[in-house]
């Protein structure tokens, strides 16, 4: 399957996605509700967002994305500024940021943002575009809602498999992210280093797709086969 393709189920009033690698395996995963029009920032939108206060103590600036239920943070270092390419940008109170969702909000935590453009050519905050718009084809079928639904279940488990064999235990926190590596039954070889080190290669690149597909931001802390 070729890159760049993202699978779509579409129903009454809920829409799902998944967004497929080059091996056909989902690295993203989107659930969108009519309800949530205005209300929520999704992961991988873009949005034009105003910022309302640089607090360099913690160092963030806080963010209004136009949404009446979230809002949104990006992180600057302790002088207020935010990475923007090989820049460090100063952001100030008021400016107009072009920034897409990192991670979405949970709990009293507004959504992380990630810095794209600095003085937008919009002048009100909201929704600029969505990330299933950069993915071509588009597949609406049974084979989206099967994926759909597989996807869904695997974004939710606790434990999931390294190719191989072996398995990644995932545990969110409020604080961070807990992964855990596990050989299982995979089958040693004579060399216990050489085992270790292509084990955990596997196991970091499936760490990687799983924190994409799940929408999982800030700290992660990874125990890998020593």
């Amino acid at each position: 399957m070729s890159a760049g393709v993202v699978l779509i189920d579409d129903g009454p009033g809920e829409r799902r996605e998944v967004g497929l690698d080059a091996d056909g395996r989902p690295i993203w995963f989107g659930l969108y509700r009519d309800s949530w029009r205005g209300a929520r920032a999704l992961w991988g939108e873009v949005f034009a967002a105003r910022v309302t206060r640089v607090d360099t103590a913690l160092r963030g600036a806080f963010l209004d994305l136009g949404l009446s239920q979230d809002t949104g943070y990006l992180r600057t270092d302790a002088r207020g500024r935010a990475r923007l390419g090989q820049e460090a940008t100063q952001i100030v109170e008021g400016a107009l940021l072009e920034v897409v969702v990192r991670s979405e909000a949970s709990g009293e935590k507004g959504a992380i943002c990630a810095l794209r453009g600095f003085e937008s050519a919009r002048d009100t905050p909201g929704l600029i575009a969505s990330r299933a718009d950069e993915f071509e084809p588009v597949a609406y079928s049974r084979e989206a809602r099967d994926a759909c639904d597989a996807t869904f279940d695997e974004a939710l488990a606790r434990r999931v498999a390294i190719p191989g064999g072996g398995h990644l235990v995932i545990e969110p926190t409020e604080a961070l992210t807990a992964i855990d590596v596990d050989s299982g039954a995979r089958a040693a070889s004579a060399d216990p280093e050489t085992f270790a080190l292509a084990l955990n290669k596997l196991a970091a690149a499936e760490a990687f797709r799983q924190a994409r597909l799940r929408g999982l931001g800030g700290l992660a802390a990874i125990d890998f086969i020593s």
